[in-house]
Formats: C-alpha cells, sequence, structure tokens
C-alpha cells in the first residue's frame, strides 16, 4: 500500500527572529532531512526557478532570505513575519519543504510510503530535530486522516501522530500505560510513538493507533491548565 503523509512543524510566532534567523533554521532542516534520507535533497530549487542549490552553496542562506518575503534578497533587518516559500529537491523524489511564519512542513508524494516504511524510527527522530531547530511547540507525523478526523484538528492546539513531539510550554501528556513509547529530548520536549505499524495507521479506512491518539487527547493539558478536550469543543461530538 502506498500512501501520503508528511511531517509537520508548528512554533509560536516569534517577534524577535529576522528573516536571516528563519532562513537560517530552513537550511539546516535542509541538512537534517537530506542527512535522514541521503541523497534526497542534495540540490534543491527555491520555488519554481531553475538554479539547484546546496545547504553548503556560497549564499544560501540570503537566498532563501530573500525567497521567505518573496524577493531576490531580504531587506537587511527584515523581520521573520508574513514569510512564506517552498524548496523542492532537485532529483525525481516527489516532496516538498513548505515555510511560513509558524509552520514547516515537509510533504511527501505518491510513491512515498517507502521514505516511512524503511526506516520509521529515523523519521520519529527527525521530527524532534526539526522541532529543535525551530524551538518548536509541536511537531508530528501527519496523515489527513488522522489530523481532521481524529484530533479534529483545530490551530494554535496539539495534534497526535504517529509519532508526535510536544513541549511542555505549550501542552503535557501522560503516556503511562498507553501503547506508546515516550522520550525526553534534550532540548526540553517529549517525544511520543505509537506501538503500531504506521503503514497501517495511514489507512484511512483503518482504526490502526486511533485508539491510543484518543487517549493522549483524553490526557492533553494545556500550559494554561485547561484540557485539551475542553479548549476544543469538537473533541466531545
Amino acid at each position: 500500500m502506498d500512501f501520503t503523509w508528511a511531517i509537520w512543524v508548528e512554533w509560536p510566532d516569534r517577534a524577535d527572529w529576522t528573516v536571516r534567523d528563519g532562513a537560517i533554521r530552513l537550511r539546516d532542516s535542509v541538512r537534517l532531512i537530506n542527512q535522514a534520507w541521503p541523497g534526497l535533497v542534495d540540490e534543491f530549487s527555491v520555488r519554481t526557478e531553475q538554479r539547484r542549490w546546496g545547504t553548503d552553496t556560497p549564499g544560501v542562506v540570503d537566498r532563501l532570505a530573500g525567497a521567505l518575503v518573496g524577493r531576490r534578497a531580504a531587506p537587511e533587518g527584515a523581520m521573520f513575519d508574513r514569510v512564506h516559500t517552498l524548496l523542492f529537491p532537485a532529483g525525481p523524489d516527489r516532496m516538498s519543504i513548505r515555510c511560513d511564519q509558524g509552520s514547516l512542513h515537509v510533504d511527501f508524494y505518491r510513491p512515498s510510503a517507502e521514505f516511512l516504511t524503511r526506516d520509521p524510527a529515523a523519521v520519529a527522530r527527525l521530527i524532534g530535530e526539526l522541532c529543535a531547530v525551530w524551538d518548536a511547540r509541536n511537531g508530528w507525523l501527519d496523515m489527513v486522516h488522522v489530523r481532521q478526523e481524529w484530533n479534529r484538528w483545530r490551530r494554535g492546539l496539539p495534534v497526535y501522530g504517529w509519532a508526535t513531539w510536544l513541549h511542555p510550554r505549550f501542552a503535557t501528556v501522560d503516556g503511562a500505560g498507553l501503547d506508546v513509547d515516550v522520550t525526553d529530548t534534550p532540548d526540553g520536549g517529549r517525544r511520543l510513538v505509537l506501538r503500531v505499524d504506521p503503514a497501517a495507521m495511514a489507512d484511512p479506512a483503518g482504526d490502526a493507533g486511533r485508539d491510543t491518539v484518543e487517549a493522549l487527547i483524553r490526557r492533553t493539558v494545556l500550559a494554561d491548565g485547561r484540557r485539551l478536550a475542553e479548549a476544543n469543543p469538537s473533541l466531545a461530538s
């Protein structure tokens, strides 16, 4: 079975970041992605441009900074606000990297299942590594039905996937007794990986992992003291 999937990383708006700060983080993200899948993004294009870049190409940070604000070059001291850009690998593999003001999306398109199933543990680690780069609050392995139907996702609230990273400044959860492996990460976050085959969880007609996701949701407490189920009324329906 083949399926589409993605990695989503989210952080709160950062008024103190410059566009160059964001560009450095974006370059470092590409580097981590290429380490997880060697050769996948040795080179990449910015939006629809023909030129190819690598993470060590001279001037790559300046070009990424300009791309984030939709220009050839970013104005000096421009802030990381209302940014958006897309990067595409130079090779034939169908994936893209999208960066916006508060999120990074690594989207895989069919055929794509192998990128996850040949080493799921490496993908789980990558999610935590990307979250560390972006000083994130939440990151997860995204499958549309899991996000929309199981999490009843609303912006600004945590999401759980097959693999999830969560920082306590955003929310906390107790995974004790559930079919999930929990690992504390050096940056103070927590990685949660469900004990289920991610390929089975990717089947929108199935329920693999659903009970665990719903149990995590019930146990989640936001940093302001509210329970996730209270903050998202659609979870009660």
